[in-house]
């Protein structure tokens, strides 16, 4: 499935810059009769488009029947994570600085697996997050899944 991920970037990273767009998540699952591929895609700043939304859904679906990376049927759905935009990248919590997040993680860090409060600093490898117990550096790769909190 890694492979298959990184195959499906390499073909979308292209599609994506021309947008102007950038790439938060792919969900693929196969069905019993079809595979379903969601892509949540967003501009950096600002939000995306609807109008840009269905351009992409058009230019990526082609890009795919092209290539044929997936053989057997699908439904394509090109969209934007919205209010509840997952934090996964570096990248994502840098642009969360100094606002409220939670994060899920993957093993237990001061008997916790969860943590949230305010996104003080992105330094390296680290997130600093101030909670009402008091600040937390979290590692990002324990991090499984994290969120801005609205």
């Amino acid at each position: 499935m890694q492979e298959f991920k990184e195959e499906l970037r390499t073909l979308l990273l292209p599609i994506l810059e021309t947008a102007e767009a950038v790439l938060i998540d792919i969900h693929f699952s196969r069905g019993r009769h079809k595979s379903f591929l969601k892509l949540l895609v967003d501009k950096p700043e600002g939000g995306i488009r609807v109008e840009e939304l269905a351009s992409l859904n058009d230019k990526i679906g082609k890009a795919l029947d092209a290539e044929n990376l997936i053989s057997s049927s699908y439904v394509l759905e090109v969209s934007s994570p919205g209010l509840d935009r997952p934090l996964v990248a570096r990248e994502d919590f840098l642009r969360c600085r100094n606002r409220r997040i939670r994060v899920m993680l993957k093993e237990a860090m001061q008997g916790h697996f969860e943590f949230q409060g305010v996104l003080s600093q992105v330094k390296d490898q680290l997130l600093a997050i101030q909670t009402a117990a008091g600040p937390v550096e979290i590692p990002l790769g324990i991090i499984a899944k994290g969120y801005q909190i609205i």
